[in-house]
């Protein structure tokens, strides 16, 4: 079990957000006590101000401020909340090759899978500017690379360890999501 933080956790995110969702599912899983601070969509980009692009300089959520420590990118802050909190280190465990392999997924789901499944359902529901039909097919051919390397598409993490890992996470925002891009 881990101990609550001292210094309450700020999460900058939007209910939108696929990877603000993989932030607040381990902030869940893991019964992490956290400020949420909404960062508005106008014109299919964030608005935000000088303040917020000094804590990310990229100006996209999410961003976690817990104390001194900023971090922005879901995949940091996934590490950050495995390796800060989780004292059974189930969801980032320590091994090298273990660290590896879920760091591996994790770039997949970052790149392959997010960038065609998120491209479009930020086309058809956001109105972006996109191809869809072409973001459509990046990301079947994500989730088909997914399910041929694990055996099923909902398999994928128990071929790497047994207990859940930060792999529980990546793909989550993307399977309830998947069937209304």
């Amino acid at each position: 079990m881990h101990q609550a933080p001292e210094i309450k956790l700020q999460l900058y995110d939007r209910l939108t957000s696929g990877n603000s969702y993989k932030v607040r599912l381990l902030l869940s899983f893991l019964d992490i006590p956290y400020e949420t601070i909404d960062v508005p969509l106008e014109n299919g980009r964030n608005k935000v101000d000088d303040a917020y692009l000094a804590l990310n300089p990229r100006g996209q959520i999410p961003t976690l401020v817990h104390g001194d420590v900023v971090l922005w990118g879901s995949t940091a802050i996934l590490a950050y909340l495995a390796s800060q909190f989780d004292a059974a280190k189930t969801w980032l465990p320590p091994q090298p090759v273990a660290i590896g392999r879920i760091m591996q997924w994790l770039e997949f789901a970052q790149n392959e899978v997010t960038s065609g499944l998120f491209r479009a359902r930020a086309i058809r529901r956001f109105g972006y500017l996109g191809d869809l039909e072409q973001a459509s097919r990046d990301g079947i051919k994500g989730l088909r690379c997914l399910t041929a390397h694990s055996g099923s598409a909902t398999g994928w993490e128990r071929r790497i360890r047994p207990s859940p890992t930060l792999l529980a996470s990546p793909m989550q925002p993307w399977r309830p999501k998947a069937d209304s891009t």
